[in-house]
């Protein structure tokens, strides 16, 4: 946490990253996920860019051709030692929870 800027952040690690990608794809993600039963961990949504950001387990590696394919939709995958900055009450302008915790409704 940085209370003197009001930002909540973590460190991308082998346990918890983010992916991240316009708003558009974050809501046929999260769709698919709901109707294949699967858990959705938090997201947040990065309001001035319009994206959605999972913060999710990671469990694959990104070979060259995963990451030009996401790479051509918008996709971003935070690498391990990367800062995540997450939703802070005080930071409501510019991120915000769209799903704070862990369930698969």
């Amino acid at each position: 946490m940085k209370p003197r800027l009001g930002q909540i952040i973590m460190t991308a690690s082998s346990r918890l990253t983010s992916v991240t990608m316009p708003a558009e794809l974050g809501a046929r993600v999260r769709r698919r996920l709901q109707q294949d039963g699967t858990p959705i961990g938090p997201i947040a949504l990065l309001t001035r860019s319009i994206r959605w950001s999972f913060l999710v387990q990671p469990d694959i590696v990104l070979d060259t051709s995963t990451h030009a394919a996401l790479f051509r939709l918008y996709v971003s995958v935070t690498k391990p030692g990367t800062t995540i900055v997450l939703p802070a009450p005080t930071d409501t302008h510019l991120r915000s929870w769209l799903h704070l915790e862990i369930s698969s409704e």
